[in-house]
């Protein structure tokens, strides 16, 4: 059954993943090999006929999620694959914040699932220390635990809140993913700024009562905060995910002032 968006919708595979999807699905069938050269970002825009940032955010996501490597002055290459089996997520990303979860782990060959634990609206807002600085929701904010598994393994404990203020239509929604109402298109309200605050610790527990392993595990805690142009926060998230599962990585890109904000 296709995704939907906040309005009940389905929702549209964006161009970039189109792209991106193209490029994976022929590294994957050994069309690429490691060391290939793929497209670049004016063959693409001629062979597709997408702008020039559709073409640059699909390069970015394959260059953020380990597939390929750029190399400055020749172009950029299928990746070598090493035998760590880690899922690589790019720390404050942009595509991280609007990609969904469940689309993501199914794009890079797992079968995802999600179990909601929590759905309710917060009354008088929530507020989050990250790094230095606090971050508040200021009005009432739609809240969503879920903990989601691939090939049925808990990978990540997720709590998200999403204001109201700016997202009322959330409050009838039936999707479990926040990026789904965050970024639903036109219309809504830009992120501009993406604060990530990482942090480790161990538990043998989910919350809700289910292990992350048969032993105490390694968990990497995550919080963050979504904020808009006018500085109103958009989104706050308090995360757990298997350290043995996911790598982290920090990457900053020169880009027109224009394309810091989806």
């Amino acid at each position: 059954m296709p995704k939907k968006n906040a309005a009940g919708k389905p929702r549209r595979t964006p161009k970039y993943a189109e792209l991106f999807n193209g490029v994976v699905k022929k590294i994957k069938s050994g069309e690429f090999s490691a060391g290939d050269r793929i497209p670049s970002e004016n063959e693409l825009i001629a062979e597709f006929g997408v702008s020039n940032t559709t073409a640059r955010r699909a390069l970015l996501e394959l260059k953020s999620n380990g597939w390929v490597r750029k190399v400055r002055g020749s172009g950029t290459f299928v990746a070598e694959m090493t035998p760590d089996k880690r899922l690589v997520r790019q720390l404050g990303s942009f595509g991280a914040i609007c990609g969904s979860f469940s689309e993501n782990l199914a794009r890079e060959g797992y079968k995802p699932s999600a179990k909601t634990l929590e759905k309710k609206i917060v009354r008088g807002g929530v507020r989050a220390q990250i790094g230095s600085q606090a971050y508040e929701i200021k009005s009432d904010a739609l809240k969503i635990r879920c903990l989601r598994y691939a090939d049925s393994v808990l990978l990540k404990d997720e709590t998200k809140y999403l204001s109201l203020a700016l997202f009322p239509e959330a409050a009838e929604s039936d999707s479990d993913e926040i990026s789904a109402i965050l970024c639903g298109g036109d219309g809504k309200p830009k992120i501009a700024r993406v604060v990530r605050d990482i942090s480790a610790t161990l538990s043998p527990l989910a919350d809700g009562g289910e292990r992350f392993g048969a032993k105490p595990s390694a968990l990497i805690t995550l919080e963050g905060a979504a904020v808009c142009g006018d500085g109103e926060v958009a989104e706050i998230e308090f995360s757990l995910y298997r350290a043995d599962r996911y790598k982290f990585f920090v990457a900053a890109e020169n880009l027109p002032q224009d394309e810091g904000a989806i």
